[in-house]
């Protein structure tokens, strides 16, 4: 059962939107309503003016649309140079990136001819990745893209996202708030396939975050040097702006 209800989503034009939402949220229902993998029983889904669901010309939507599902589309025995071959001559596109580029950007290179089944899974999804980027599309969908990637690789993906030439539109699903606020220009935090709430990442972060505000205070006698007191004041702060204050005293000596 696909569960997707009173979903309103517009994007301005380049406008980068993140989902954010626990596992069953209706994050990746949304993607496969775009992409016609599965269709709805109300609503409509436009793509440059063109309802997704009722045109007769999908194909020249398809390629527009760039997309990283978050279950891997990947020919388990073909070669990494093979699977980009394969989806690079499905869309012959003027903006296609050059393979040796891809290789280098997406760190690929030494994997060109290894079969997409011997990769692990963080060199999968970088494969993913680069398959939605490779024909610099106008519209880019990424369904978790970064999950199971180290660190570093995911921070490369963000650099490749980030310097791409050509303007877009994007549509990222996460479960990571740095991700999206670095990769988005609004999010929407998704629960049983409607938005909570929405907004600019810095405003929902002032509205709904919580922590502890850290305060450090050194008392030192300058003559003797005897000991060193520190007092420590703790400071929680919550989304309802309210605050608790503990205070901690530590006395250190010096012989």
């Amino acid at each position: 059962m696909f569960l997707q209800r009173y979903l309103n989503l517009n994007l301005e034009k380049n406008e980068h939107f993140g989902l954010i939402g626990y596992n069953g949220s209706g994050k990746t229902t949304t993607f496969k309503s775009i992409t016609r993998e599965i269709f709805f029983d109300k609503g409509t889904i436009e793509l440059f003016g063109l309802n997704v669901e009722k045109t007769s010309d999908f194909s020249k939507l398809t390629k527009e649309i760039g997309y990283c599902p978050q279950e891997n589309a990947l020919f388990d025995y073909l070669t990494v140079e093979e699977v980009l071959n394969y989806f690079r001559n499905l869309k012959k596109d003027e903006n296609q990136i050059d393979l040796d580029i891809i290789y280098k950007k997406f760190g690929l290179s030494k994997y060109k001819n290894k079969k997409t089944v011997n990769l692990s899974g963080g060199n999968k999804r970088k494969l993913n990745f680069a398959i939605a980027l490779m024909n610099n599309p106008k519209i880019i969908l990424l369904d978790e893209p970064s999950t199971g990637v180290d660190p570093e690789s995911r921070r490369l993906m963000w650099i490749n996202l980030l310097s791409l030439q050509r303007e877009y539109n994007m549509i990222l699903s996460t479960h990571s708030m740095e991700e999206a606020e670095i990769l988005s220009d609004r999010v929407g935090w998704m629960k049983e396939g409607r938005f909570t709430v929405e907004g600019v990442p810095e405003e929902l972060k002032i509205r709904f975050s919580s922590g502890y505000y850290l305060f450090v205070k050194f008392f030192q006698d300058l003559i003797f040097i005897p000991s060193l007191v520190i007092i420590v004041e703790v400071i929680e702060f919550n989304s309802f702006n309210t605050f608790d204050s503990s205070l901690y005293i530590s006395s250190y000596n010096f012989k």
